[in-house]
C-alpha cells in the first residue's frame, strides 16, 4: 500500500495478499468440513487432522496472523530508520489506517445483533482490549477483530523498538523477548491455558512484530535483499515442513509446554519468508504482480469481512459437493469460485467507502531523506 512516508514496495502488498488468502482458505476448511462430512454446523471443539504435507499448512492457516504482524513490524521500520520521526503524526496515521473500518464493523454488528450488545463490551473493544474477556462478541461478525486490538497495542512499542534499532542496539530488544518468555513460563507454571497465552494475546505476538522490525534493520544495514531471493523456494518448503510438524504435534489445539516457544518459531520462519520473498518477487509475471498488489491493497477489508461471508455460505449450504472430488477439493473449489469473488466484491466496497477516504488524510511523519532497501 502506498504511503507518504516510504517508498512503495509491491512485494509487501503481495505478502498481505498471501496472508489474506491463506486465512480465507483456512476458515473455509474449518467451516465447510463439518457441513460436508458431519452434516452439522461447526463447533469450537472441531478440528481437522491430516497426513497431507501441503494440506497441513492450510489447516494451520491461522498462522497467517503471525505473517501479518511480521509484515507490520517490517514495513513500519522500513523507511524510518536513520530518519527523524514525528510520533504524533505516526500514531495519527496508525489510527486512520486501522480504526475506521474496525469501528464500522463494531457499529454494524451492534446494529445487526442488538440483543447481544453490551455497553461495557463496546468500550472494552473500542479501547483495544477486545481480545480479552469482556469485548463485544457477535460471532463471525467480530471473529477476527481481536487481532486488530493486539496490533494496535503493539504500535505503542514501536517508538522504543525503533529507537534501539536506530542506535544498532539489539540487547534491549532481546531482553524484552526474554521478559515475555518469563511471563509465558510463569503463566504455564500457574496453570494458564497455553492456547490463550500463545495465540490470542499481546504476549504471543510481541516477538513476531519485533522480528519484522529486526528484519527491516538487517536489510537496512546489509545489501542482501536480492541474494535472499534465491533462497525463497527453500524457505517456502521449510515453512510448509515446520507447519506440518506443528500439525502432527497437535496443531492449533496443542496444549503441551513446548507451545511456549511456538510464537517465536513463527516469528523466525515468517521473517525468513518475508526477507527471501522481497528478493524473489521481481521474478513474478506482470499479471500476477498486479493481481497480488490489488489484493494486498484491500487485504485489511478482506481480513475483516471474509469470515462473515464464509459463515453465510456454510450456513446456507452454498458449496460444491461434486462426487468425483474429495472433500478438500470441493472446499478449495468453493473457496476459489464462490467465496473469494464475493469477499473481493465486499472488500472493494468497504475499501472505497471507508478505508480510502481516511487513508487520504494521512500525513508525512518521517523527516529527512529516505535510504530505501535495495530492490
Amino acid at each position: 500500500m502506498e504511503s507518504p512516508n516510504r517508498k512503495y514496495l509491491p512485494a509487501v502488498d503481495h505478502l498481505r495478499a498471501f496472508a489474506a488468502l491463506l486465512i480465507l482458505v483456512y476458515h473455509c476448511c474449518h467451516l465447510f468440513y463439518p457441513r460436508m462430512v458431519l452434516h452439522r454446523a461447526w463447533q469450537p471443539t472441531d478440528w481437522i487432522h491430516t497426513r497431507s504435507f501441503l494440506l497441513a499448512s492450510v489447516i494451520e492457516g491461522h498462522t497467517a496472523v503471525s505473517l501479518f504482524l511480521v509484515v507490520s513490524g517490517f514495513i513500519l521500520t522500513y523507511g524510518s530508520l536513520g530518519r527523524g520521526i514525528r510520533y504524533r503524526d505516526f500514531f495519527r496515521n496508525r489510527f486512520l489506517r486501522l480504526f475506521p473500518l474496525f469501528f464500522f464493523v463494531l457499529i454494524a454488528g451492534a446494529n445487526a445483533f442488538r440483543p447481544q450488545f453490551r455497553l461495557d463490551g463496546f468500550f472494552t473493544s473500542v479501547l483495544q482490549f477486545g481480545y480479552l474477556a469482556g469485548g463485544l462478541s457477535f460471532g463471525p461478525w467480530t471473529g477476527v477483530t481481536w487481532s486488530v486490538s493486539v496490533e494496535t497495542q503493539l504500535y505503542l512499542l514501536f517508538p522504543g523498538i525503533r529507537h534501539f534499532l536506530n542506535a544498532d542496539r539489539l540487547w534491549p530488544l532481546l531482553r524484552l523477548v526474554a521478559l515475555v518468555w518469563l511471563i509465558r513460563v510463569a503463566a504455564l507454571a500457574l496453570g494458564a491455558e497455553m492456547l490463550d497465552v500463545t495465540y490470542w494475546t499481546v504476549l504471543a505476538r510481541v516477538d513476531q512484530f519485533l522480528a519484522g522490525a529486526v528484519l527491516a534493520w538487517l536489510l537496512y544495514r546489509y545489501d542482501i535483499t536480492r541474494k535472499l531471493g534465491f533462497f525463497f523456494p527453500l524457505v517456502l518448503l521449510a515453512v510448509c515442513g515446520i507447519l506440518y510438524g506443528f500439525h502432527l504435534s497437535g496443531g492449533f489445539q496443542a496444549k503441551q509446554a513446548w507451545r511456549v516457544a511456538w510464537p517465536d518459531m513463527e516469528a523466525l520462519f515468517w521473517s525468513a519468508f518475508v526477507g527471501s520473498y522481497l528478493g524473489f518477487a521481481r521474478y513474478l509475471p506482470r499479471l500476477v504482480d498486479v493481481a497480488l498488489q490489488f489484493l494486498g491493497r484491500i487485504s485489511y477489508s478482506m481480513y475483516l469481512v471474509h469470515l462473515i461471508v464464509i459463515w453465510i455460505f456454510a450456513d446456507r449450504g452454498w458449496y460444491f459437493e461434486i462426487p468425483s472430488l474429495t472433500v478438500y477439493q470441493n472446499i478449495i473449489l468453493t473457496a476459489a469460485v464462490l467465496v473469494l469473488p464475493v469477499v473481493i466484491l465486499v472488500s472493494v466496497t468497504t475499501y472505497a467507502a471507508i478505508e480510502r477516504p481516511f487513508l487520504g488524510m494521512r500525513r508525512r511523519y518521517n523527516q529527512g531523506p529516505e535510504q530505501p532497501l535495495s530492490p
